[in-house]
């Protein structure tokens, strides 16, 4: 296969890998002068109608889809019974890989690779595309740490008819595989979003959640098993949550779709970031992510990333865990503690002692009064603070300010306690303020590399739409400008779109086509890059399949693989049009005489 060229432009130069049905090669474009992946059906499979249509699905479904985070495809062919998929070719390792090479991943990496794959399933699903098969082995790290997802040979189109999968076609890895798809049931987007949820549990721990002797029992355990704690790689309590809600084996209590995933990461993605910014310098890394600013904690209260109160305490206690311990210092006070103990014990018992004998020289006992905590999210915050400026048994402290999407400025995003609650009064109520959207200062990418500006663009949350353009100035895969162009300023999830170089056209001299056989003809244009475009037929004296006309003039120079229409001889059909063709010559002398 090395060195063979196949679709008649298509050079094979090396192999790259090989999957359960198809090989997949490094090739060069002749056409366009580009390195692409080639992939190709074994050999073994070209006779079997299941293979053949997983792989016709493959190119189907992804052929809809055209996002950043996604491997494109560029062709799709058969020959001599060989069908092959033609993509772009990818510059990195896969995640499996990646996690291998570092064991496990720090949870703001994971969250960062995690949220780019939300992203192109957010467009699959958008699109009725289920992927069916999300493994860190279809997911793709590019030299610049961008995320690209590929593989998809088991992916269905939803339609209106529902997607129940048969054991004959329930295919995908056991390891990453949702309940009801091991079990034969309904196969939806909730089923990506549980194996999702595998993927960033081995991300975050370096290791699949459930494991066993053969897949039989590993189905078993995706059906029956407990979630498997992550508390022994130090993972945040509001992190495992995500992974946790993702994983759950009901689907009414899993995320029900995507974006709503991505959102949770999105705001843990912000809170870890405002976090790390605040803590110190001295941490590891293992550690650097566990959130010890009391602020932040109380975010994630308010946007219910936290099961409830008990998850922080939890979260305090993992932290106390990986403290060194503090016998030494115990040790040393121990005789004073128990000193102030019983000087303790003394006061309590003359206290009570003097509460029975002279009552009346105690205070009353102060009256207890209670109330519910109001819902105060969603209301501006000056309504709020003037509704309860006078107020003895509550008090609202603005305790931060946040960017937020869905809350004009000045609107309370979140709150603590939680709305509902019956506490003892005076109470504080600490609020989050919205600033407003999000907005950022677009940078100029003009003459950055495609690869770069879409993972700049990750970072800061803003989707991408590619449009390819030729350029005479900028190298193929170079962004020629973006719209809207750099120094606007635009919301942090807004979308930009970058146009990238397809390279320089190049200019070709069109050949002399009238007088050729028509297949000649045909092959002189495909020799010059260029296309043959629509082809006439009209009677004439000329032999039939003879080119007697051409658009484009011979010699003159156009485009690369610009069109050139032919008109082309039927031949002489019968003695009346040969009698027009000599009355029409003789009129035609005539008159010159």
């Amino acid at each position: 296969m090395i060195n063979n060229t196949i679709g008649g432009r298509y050079k094979i130069l090396r192999k790259i890998g090989s999957g359960g049905m198809a090989t997949v090669y490094e090739a060069r474009c002749g056409k366009l002068d580009r390195l692409v992946a080639v992939k190709i059906l074994k050999e073994e499979f070209e006779k079997n109608s299941d293979f053949l249509v997983r792989f016709q699905r493959e190119s189907q479904a992804v052929a809809k889809l055209s996002h950043p985070n996604i491997v494109s495809v560029y062709d799709v062919g058969e020959e001599h019974d060989r069908h092959y998929i033609v993509m772009e070719l990818v510059n990195g390792v896969t995640l499996k890989e990646y996690i291998k090479n570092n064991i496990f991943l720090a949870p703001k990496e994971a969250l960062h690779i995690a949220h780019m794959i939300c992203q192109a399933l957010q467009h699959a699903h958008k699109h009725g595309i289920i992927h069916r098969d999300v493994k860190p082995h279809n997911v793709l790290i590019t030299n610049d740490n961008f995320v690209k997802m590929s593989d998809f040979g088991i992916a269905y189109t939803v339609t209106d008819a529902t997607v129940i999968m048969d054991k004959s076609t329930n295919l995908g890895s056991v390891h990453y595989m949702s309940p009801e798809q091991s079990s034969s049931g309904y196969v939806d987007e909730l089923s990506d979003i549980y194996s999702l949820g595998v993927v960033m549990y081995e991300m975050l721990t370096g290791q699949v959640p459930f494991d066993g002797e053969n897949a039989i029992s590993i189905a078993i355990k995706h059906s029956h098993a407990d979630f498997p704690s992550m508390e022994f790689k130090n993972v945040p309590i509001y992190v495992e949550n995500i992974v946790k809600k993702a994983m759950n084996k009901q689907k009414s209590a899993r995320y029900q779709s995507i974006n709503e995933m991505l959102n949770d990461i999105y705001k843990v993605q912000s809170f870890l970031n405002c976090s790390l910014d605040n803590t110190s310098k001295n941490h590891d890394q293992e550690t650097m992510p566990v959130i010890e600013n009391k602020l932040i904690e109380n975010k994630l209260v308010a946007n219910k990333l936290y099961d409830d109160r008990t998850d922080i305490e939890n979260g305090y206690e993992r932290k106390q865990k990986s403290q060194k311990s503090r016998t030494s210092k115990i040790d040393k006070f121990a005789g004073f503690g128990v000193a102030v103990a019983s000087l303790l014990l003394v006061a309590v018992i003359g206290f009570s002692v003097a509460y029975i004998l002279f009552p009346g020289l105690l205070n009353k006992e102060k009256e207890v009064v209670e109330v519910v905590v109001p819902q105060v999210v969603g209301q501006m915050i000056e309504t709020v603070k003037n509704q309860y400026q006078n107020d003895e048994k509550i008090k609202i402290i603005i305790q931060d300010e946040a960017y937020d999407n869905n809350y004009e400025k000045g609107r309370i995003i979140s709150q603590s306690p939680l709305s509902g609650k019956t506490v003892v009064s005076p109470i504080n109520i600490e609020v989050i303020v919205s600033r407003g959207k999000q907005e950022i200062m677009l940078p100029d990418y003009t003459g950055k590399s495609k690869g770069t500006v879409l993972s700049e663009l990750a970072k800061s949350s803003i989707s991408a739409t590619i449009i390819e353009q030729n350029s005479d100035s900028v190298p193929e895969g170079y962004v020629i400008k973006t719209s809207p162009a750099g120094g606007n300023v635009i919301q942090a999830t807004g979308i930009v779109t970058v146009y990238v170089s397809k390279g320089i056209v190049k200019e070709v001299q069109v050949p002399q086509l009238v007088g050729l056989n028509i297949e000649t003809a045909k092959s002189f244009v495909t020799q010059s890059s260029l296309v043959i475009g629509t082809v006439s037929e009209i009677v004439s004296n000329e032999s039939k399949n003879t080119v007697i006309q051409q658009s484009i003039a011979p010699y003159q120079m156009v485009k690369e693989f610009s069109n050139i229409d032919i008109c082309v001889s039927k031949g002489i059909e019968n003695n009346d049009a040969i009698n027009n063709i000599i009355n029409q010559s003789l009129k035609n002398d005539t008159n010159l005489s």
